[in-house]
């Protein structure tokens, strides 16, 4: 089975949807982790769930290579096979982009 880190910056609407998605006994994935840049409301959708998470609070790291490299540490703990971006609004340094790629999925209409 798939593992997936969801990574979030706001309300986790498209969270929850992916959360009741992998609650069905043949979705082919499991979300093992929801990561955030800041204390987002989403996170209650991973609580609710009973889906650890964490988040990597952007504006406490004096750049975003330094915000990134926690990041990456904090995903490498989960070791998920897939990461999808579920409205995490910022840009995402090459050191989080190199380990997983091309296992990172960006589902929000922005372009980041």
């Amino acid at each position: 089975m798939l593992t997936v880190a969801v990574l979030i910056s706001g309300a986790g609407s498209n969270l929850r949807a992916l959360l009741e998605a992998a609650n069905e006994p043949d979705y082919p994935a499991r979300i093992v982790v929801v990561g955030a840049d800041r204390e987002a409301e989403g996170l209650a959708h991973a609580e609710a769930f009973g889906i650890p998470w964490f988040f990597v609070p952007f504006a406490e790291y004096a750049s975003r290579a330094a915000w990134g490299e926690a990041l990456r540490d904090q995903l490498a703990v989960w070791q998920p096979d897939l990461i999808v971006l579920s409205g995490l609004m910022r840009l995402l340094p090459a050191s989080v982009l190199e380990p997983w790629a091309p296992r990172i999925i960006n589902t929000h209409p922005a372009y980041l």
